[in-house]
């Protein structure tokens, strides 16, 4: 049994929706649709399920379907409406290949559910409003493209640096002033993953290289860190996603390694791009800064430049964690501990085991030494080598001056 519709009196955007039966979802479509009134022309839009029914009046002529004949422009409304037929039955669709995209990378937009041969307007909205051509050029305007014999089209859209959200939109070509969308979708450029998110961001230098500090835009806050970077670049922008991964280590990152990251860890990080063609500008950074870490730096010295090895140990007030509390040091070595999870009172001190006889071991710089949150706190533990003078005089009671050997 065919879903037969008279939207005669309720078609043609009369409801809000351009068939009244679109208000209802999917289970409402039908198999066959009469219109007429406000379209100017009457007539009738088949569904696929119509062919079940032998001799139709799509088969055979002069079944029942009546137009008005009132010139050229009424036909070719016509023409438009039987094109959409593919709203009977298959739902229009447009889609993208991904979700999110490098810059400069190129969108492939698909799309079904339309009629053979139907020209379709393909508007993309830019996340600035914009509405330009799919070839790169930045030329204002859309493309038409034409659904194959199956009712499916495929597109190209070349983005070129405007982040954020896209809409996809899709018109029938004979709806000039884009009014009814037979299909829309999203796509961003540079999405990016999430550990990347809610940092600051520096616009203010595109190019070959970036300087994130207290002059920066924004500025490293005083007393801060850049714990973190990612970099935004064009399309061989590296890592997760269409962002750059999460930097929090000096080194070479990317494709083709090209940027140069070093910094990390304190308040000045420079970001190094490589060779054009090869490594696209910077476009901008985003940085994530925090409080210096809390560290507890020890040296070891001899006196006499011993180059014995001593084990150096750090004890804090709990609760603290200590990393490495119990390292192997050398004359000269310094070895910085990092301190977390203390109280707002707490002390540390350093002592030192395995120092060789004959030394008098100095640890007093570095003992119950207050610590609180970003301190970089140096001490230094001595060993002086132990040194004795013993006098010796030698004498003859009648002035004898003899030489003799003491021992």
């Amino acid at each position: 049994m065919l879903l037969i519709y008279d939207e005669v009196q309720t078609g043609v955007g009369i409801t809000g929706k351009f068939w009244a039966h679109e208000s209802f979802g999917d289970d409402a479509r039908p198999d066959l649709i009469a219109f007429g009134k406000k379209s100017q022309v009457c007539g009738m839009l088949g569904g696929p399920r119509l062919d079940e029914v032998e001799a139709n009046v799509f088969a055979e002529s002069s079944r029942g379907l009546t137009l008005v004949a009132a010139g050229a422009a009424l036909a070719a409304t016509l023409v438009a409406f039987l094109l959409m037929a593919s709203s009977v039955g298959a739902v229009p669709t447009v889609t993208t290949d991904k979700a999110d995209y490098h810059p400069d990378e190129t969108v492939l937009i698909s799309g079904t559910g339309y009629a053979s041969g139907q020209l379709l307007d393909v508007v993309i909205i830019r996340p600035d409003l914009s509405i330009v051509t799919g070839d790169g050029t930045n030329t204002p305007g859309f493309d038409t493209v034409t659904a194959d014999s199956s009712g499916a089209f495929t597109y190209a859209y070349i983005l070129n640096g405007i982040f954020g959200f896209y809409t996809v939109n899709v018109y029938d070509n004979a709806d000039t002033l884009h009014t009814t969308v037979l299909a829309t979708t999203t796509f961003e450029d540079d999405a990016g993953p999430a550990e990347c998110n809610g940092g600051s961001t520096d616009t203010s230098q595109p190019g070959s290289q970036y300087v994130i500090d207290g002059s920066s835009s924004p500025p490293v806050p005083a007393g801060e860190v850049v714990t973190g970077i990612c970099i935004k670049s064009g399309s061989n922008t590296f890592g997760t996603g269409a962002h750059s991964i999460l930097i929090t280590a000096d080194g070479t990152y990317g494709n083709n390694s090209c940027y140069t990251v070093s910094g990390i860890g304190t308040n000045t990080v420079t970001i190094d791009r490589g060779a054009t063609p090869l490594c696209k500008d910077i476009s901008h950074i985003d940085f994530f800064t925090a409080a210096p870490p809390t560290t507890f730096k020890v040296t070891k010295t001899f006196s006499d430049g011993n180059s014995a090895e001593v084990t150096v140990e750090l004890t804090c007030t709990p609760p603290s964690t200590i990393d490495s509390p119990n390292p192997a040091m050398t004359v000269g070595q310094m070895h910085t501990f990092t301190i977390t999870g203390f109280s707002p009172s707490a002390t540390c001190t350093a002592i030192e085991s395995g120092v060789p006889a004959g030394y008098t071991t100095d640890n007093s710089a570095c003992q119950n030494l207050a610590i609180y949150d970003g301190a970089q706190t140096p001490c230094t533990i001595t060993n002086t080598l132990n040194e004795a003078t013993f006098k010796v005089t030698k004498t003859f009671s009648d002035g004898n001056s003899a030489e003799v050997t003491v021992e």
